[in-house]
């Protein structure tokens, strides 16, 4: 896939030809309505109290807050003692699947990345935070795949991106709906409401898997946002996040 902001995925656009000329049809799907189910299976709640994991689901400062507590405690594992294979955690060197909060710090030793695993899969909800302690990214996992909504926050606490997230796509990553983005530019704060279109995770180097429950989320450093068009199918809004202007 091209690493470019150029990047057309053209379609749903259907050509009608009429009598004196060619008119355009966009086909567009209607609307998706309401959250996605992003709530653990019971089979999942069972495994997670039974090691002592908690998948509570609140607003981002009531998950922060909590998952603060759990990586404060100590009692948390860092990405860099599991593998990642075939969408799932393992211990690193084995084939034993990993269990409970998986952390990352900064430099500085305050946490940077929070997530929740129960037999090898993401589960409820995650965190990334700036040095500042600041909320970065808000999200959630169901059976390693993004779910529900995700946010993203500049340093200043100004909206970065805000959208709900769905079904993996056909495309790669995964559908979305509700698109909200903010960008600061030399006139100011301003945000665009995008509706529906996709979003994927993308590595340092701006390379993307086919999915993204096919990517560590440790590795992750931005994400391509597309958006569906009337006219021009699927429009790319940036094909790297990190490339948004954020509050100087």
């Amino acid at each position: 896939m091209s690493n470019t902001d150029t990047i057309r995925i053209v379609t749903g656009v259907g050509v009608l030809i009429a009598a004196g000329g060619i008119a355009v049809m966009a086909v567009k799907s209607e609307p998706k309505q309401g959250a996605p189910d992003a709530s653990p299976s019971p089979s999942v709640m069972v495994a997670a109290a039974e090691r002592g994991i908690d998948l509570t689901n609140g607003t981002p400062s009531q998950d922060r807050d909590r998952l603060l507590t759990v990586f404060e405690s100590g009692t948390t594992t860092d990405f860099s003692a599991v593998d990642f294979r075939n969408g799932l955690y393992f211990a690193a060197g084995t084939q034993e699947v990993a269990q409970g909060y998986l952390t990352m710090a900064h430099p500085d030793g305050s946490a940077r990345l929070i997530c929740t695993v129960v037999d090898g899969k993401l589960q409820g909800p995650g965190l990334r935070l700036h040095a500042s302690g600041k909320i970065q990214q808000s999200f959630t996992h169901k059976d390693g795949r993004l779910i529900g909504q995700f946010i993203e926050f500049y340093e200043d606490g100004t909206l970065k991106l805000r959208c709900m997230a769905r079904e993996t796509t056909e495309q790669g990553g995964t559908a979305v709906s509700e698109i909200s983005v903010g960008k600061h530019s030399d006139d100011g704060y301003a945000r665009s409401e995008l509706g529906e279109g996709r979003i994927q995770f993308i590595y340092a180097d701006g390379t993307v898997e086919g999915a993204n429950e096919d990517t560590p989320i440790d590795a992750v450093e931005g994400w391509m946002l597309f958006h569906d068009t009337l006219l021009q199918g699927q429009k790319a809004y940036t094909a790297d996040s990190r490339r948004l202007k954020g509050p100087s």
